[in-house]
């Protein structure tokens, strides 16, 4: 007799791995979406019930399976939208440095005496002989908002 060779299974535009885990899935009654949203945390549940007009409050300790199709294809839409997002952010720094801005340095007195900077005050820096103009235009800022806050204030108005 001839030996025969058990040639592998083709599927048509679709890989035999994914074919045979959707159909033991199909098998258990739990898509990947279910599983998957059946693990994350409730901060993310919620986002995800946000994003799909459904109220946490009553939704948040649903299983998915226990929705019914159109909260299902709600929650599947939100999840499209969340890849998309997440594909945006994708590579880019998002540490809090790259966020929120490091605050600058208070500029300390300089004690060399070849410097063109004084103090005329421990506040203020003044410049001698560079960034006139400049000193000028923040003069006149401070100046205009000294007069605003010397307005009495009418009631109903908010303090800002």
């Amino acid at each position: 007799m001839a030996a025969t060779s058990v040639q592998p299974v083709s599927l048509p535009h679709a890989d035999s791995g994914v074919y045979h885990l959707r159909y033991m899935r199909a098998m258990l009654g739990k898509c990947a979406i279910a599983s998957a949203y059946d693990r994350m945390s409730d901060a993310q549940k919620v986002m995800v019930l946000y994003g799909a007009k459904l109220s946490p409050h009553h939704y948040l300790r649903t299983a998915f399976n226990a929705f019914d199709d159109e909260q299902r294809e709600q929650l599947r839409v939100t999840l499209i939208q969340l890849l998309d997002i997440a594909q945006l952010f994708k590579g880019k720094p998002i540490g809090r440095g790259d966020v929120i801005p490091l605050k600058r340095p208070v500029a300390k007195p300089l004690k060399s005496p070849a410097s063109p900077f004084h103090y005329s005050s421990p506040k203020t820096l003044i410049c001698q002989g560079h960034n006139d103009d400049l000193l000028a235009d923040v003069s006149s800022v401070a100046a205009e908002l000294a007069a605003e806050k010397a307005l009495p204030r009418r009631r109903g108005y908010a303090k800002y």
